[in-house]
This record gives structure tokens, C-alpha cells and sequence, in this order.
């Protein structure tokens, strides 16, 4: 079976960075993908997605929490996830896009963020990422 999930988007905020309750660092965020097209009337419109994202690798956290911020363009491998859970006696249900450890995968891309180069991290690697 495949579940694997590529996106290219903005992040709509600055990522959450957070301990788990294994002491674990891991982080959320938000980003937005686009589709622009014609309407029946040759108008050009275009509609946005938003997708929440969770990464549990802690070393792929550490990048995102120096490198990334809102507005910046991400390259986002990972994979889909359903959860419930009660709020006020009520199931409910949300999709995550997770980065699990060592199957996932971020990029940035584009300009320089901050003045630096441009990072690219990749947990499928055992190697230390070189900054």
C-alpha cells in the first residue's frame, strides 16, 4: 500500500515548535497550496487549499524552527493521517499531512531565508544536517 503525500506551498504563520510528552521536539504548521483556472466565463480565479502539517522528527523540527516562517515556500513529503477526538462530548475528525521520523521530507525553496543559503533537510538520512 502507498499512502505518500508532495506539496509545494506558502506557510500561512510561523510553524509551532513543541515538546512532546516523550520529550520529544516536534512541530505544526500550516500551509497553503493554489489552483488558478479559467471560469465559464474566461475569468482567471484561483482557490486555495490549507493543509495542516506535523512533523515528528526533532532534528527536522530544529530546521523548521530556525528556517521557517510565514510566507515561506516549503517542498513537503510525508503522508496522510486521520485522527478523532472528543470535544464537548462530540467525535470529531481531522486530516494531518505527517512527516514521520525518517520518511519525510522538507525543502525549502526559492530565495534565501534570513540571509542564508537555502536548506534542504531530508530525515530519510542519517547524516547530520550540514549547518
Amino acid at each position: 500500500m502507498i499512502n505518500k503525500v508532495i506539496l509545494l506551498g506558502r506557510l500561512g504563520s510561523d510553524p509551532e515548535v513543541k515538546i512532546s510528552t516523550k520529550e520529544s521536539k516536534f512541530a505544526k504548521m500550516s500551509i497553503a497550496t493554489s489552483e488558478r483556472y479559467k471560469d465559464k466565463s474566461g475569468e482567471m480565479q484561483e482557490k486555495s487549499q490549507w493543509h495542516n502539517i506535523v512533523c515528528w522528527d526533532s532534528r527536522l523540527a530544529d530546521t523548521i524552527e530556525k528556517y521557517c516562517k510565514k510566507g515561506t515556500l516549503v517542498y513537503i513529503e510525508g503522508q496522510l493521517e486521520t485522527r478523532k477526538y472528543d470535544k464537548d462530548g462530540e467525535t470529531r475528525y481531522t486530516t494531518e499531512v505527517i512527516l514521520p521520523q525518517f520518511k519525510g521530507q522538507l525543502k525549502l525553496v526559492g530565495g534565501k531565508p534570513s540571509g542564508e543559503s537555502s536548506k534542504t533537510s531530508n530525515t530519510e538520512t542519517t547524516e547530520d544536517i550540514p549547518f
